[in-house]
């Protein structure tokens, strides 16, 4: 198993609207099997439960490295900018680039129906958290592996 470098790797950023792939980040999470860790990030993933097509919207905090700072991407909360997905009807996928699974603390999100005036808007200005604080009041959990965290968008 690879271990941890402490110098931070540059991330390269690339956006592609309406498809799974817009962000590549370098970085490597490698744990010793049946050890635990502390995470600070979970991979991400979203289920479309109404009966429409929909666009999401997404900018979300990240990390390239275990010492490197958090920092959110495409863009900071107050600017324009967000990746955009397109999820079918029932369907559920994590969130990918380049067949690598998008890894965050939290972020925000809007959706819009492609086919009515349906929107879903509760994050686009609030942070949605998706590691929880801990006893300790750090966003950390231990886990032999980094966990997913599942957002429904219901009707």
């Amino acid at each position: 198993m690879g271990v941890w470098k402490s110098k931070c790797l540059p991330v390269v950023v690339v956006a592609v609207l309406c498809a799974t792939v817009t962000l590549v980040a370098s970085t490597r999470y490698s744990v010793a099997e049946g050890r635990d860790r502390e995470w600070t990030m979970r991979y991400w993933q979203f289920q479309n439960d109404t009966d429409e097509p929909i666009e999401l919207y997404l900018k979300f905090r990240t990390k390239d490295c275990p010492d490197c700072d958090f920092h959110w991407v495409p863009s900071a909360p107050e600017q324009a900018s967000a990746y955009v997905f397109r999820f079918e009807p029932g369907e559920k996928a994590h969130l990918a680039i380049e067949g690598k699974k998008i890894m965050a603390s939290g972020g925000r999100y809007w959706a819009k129906s492609l086919t009515s005036n349906a929107q879903w808007t509760d994050h686009r200005d609030k942070m949605l958290w998706l590691v929880k604080e801990n006893d300790q009041g750090i966003r950390s959990y231990r886990a032999s592996e980094m966990s997913s965290w599942t957002t429904f968008l219901q009707k």
